[in-house]
């Protein structure tokens, strides 16, 4: 139980911030926004994660009618109670979440944390987007320019969604049960984690040890020369990707290989990647990515699979 559930059972959001993002990768209309925010208890003391998420835009600041809502699960906090999410790019999606949803008019996003409602909503404004939404119709992406690059950090940059990506290291071989035997070092290809040992809850090791040793800002260690915190790669918002997100970086062209991701990602195992999607209607089950044959599964989150963490970023650049 955390600190804030035993002391006050209310938490709210400080802090809040709504960050338009239009991805230049992408001839299109942006479907996405950066939503950044700290969640606190009634003291003001930062909340632990990792936490769900449900963001909801609605009409009016006050009133029944909602447009669009949409979930984040297991979601890090930082030291700070800190978080970062993509509105656009949730599970479970209700509406239609694109630059017509907020054409003209203001729209306010309400916030649960689990099951409590935070209030007050808080208003999007309408004419950055359309600025935004623009200006990101108008750009093309250079069809020569390369997709992916090595950072150098022990991450990789797809510069197609604006993903920074966990490479794994070691050689691939046996799996490692985790739960089991523990993992000292997150970043070995063979190790395996349960992604709940609740059966519906994101409390398995994937969460609880994986993204925990990775978003951990004191006990971690920092991987490049920008590194201001512990967290691996200096960023502590390492998460599960999506199974749209995960879907995105299988390579299923012709002659695809075997795994089947590029290269530049390093050691990936001939097996399940977790996402951090649950099935829609099996609250128990959650979806993976196979690379040893480009397929998508199902499986029970209280079995052990592969993981391989994500991020809204790209790679560093030296500050002139």
């Amino acid at each position: 139980m955390t600190r804030f559930a035993r002391r006050f059972r209310s938490p709210r959001l400080a802090l809040l911030a709504l960050t338009l993002m239009a991805a230049p990768a992408l001839a299109e209309v942006p479907q996405d926004m950066t939503f950044t925010g700290r969640l606190v208890d009634s003291l003001g003391d930062p909340l632990t994660g990792p936490v769900n998420l449900e963001l909801r835009v609605f009409q009016t600041n006050t009133g029944p009618t909602q447009l669009y809502s949409e979930q984040h699960l297991a979601v890090a906090l930082d030291a700070t109670g800190g978080f970062s999410v993509q509105l656009g790019l949730g599970t479970s999606p209700s509406g239609t979440f694109d630059a017509s949803l907020f054409a003209g008019m203001e729209r306010w996003l309400e916030v649960l944390v689990g099951a409590e409602v935070l209030t007050p909503r808080q208003v999007i404004a309408a004419v950055p987007w359309a600025l935004i939404a623009q200006q990101a119709n108008e750009l093309v992406r250079d069809p020569s320019a390369p997709r992916f690059e090595d950072c150098g950090d022990g991450t990789v940059a797809d510069h197609w969604t604006g993903l920074q990506w966990e490479k794994k290291t070691g050689t691939v071989g046996s799996a490692i049960d985790c739960e089991a035997v523990g993992c000292p070092d997150p970043h070995i290809v063979n190790n395996l984690y349960e992604w709940s040992d609740t059966a519906t809850d994101p409390d398995g090791g994937a969460f609880t040890d994986f993204l925990s040793k990775l978003n951990d800002p004191v006990g971690g260690e920092a991987s490049t020369s920008h590194g201001i915190t512990g967290c691996f790669a200096g960023q502590c918002d390492w998460r599960l990707p999506n199974i749209a997100e995960l879907r995105g970086v299988r390579d299923t062209g012709t002659g695809s290989p075997n795994p089947c991701i590029n290269a530049i990602f390093g050691a990936t195992s001939l097996a399940n990647y977790w996402s951090a999607s649950t099935l829609d209607g099996w609250p128990s089950d959650a979806w993976d990515g196979d690379f040893s044959n480009c397929g998508l599964n199902f499986n029970l989150k209280t079995g052990a699979a592969h993981v391989r963490a994500v991020r809204i970023g790209s790679c560093p650049r030296d500050i002139q």
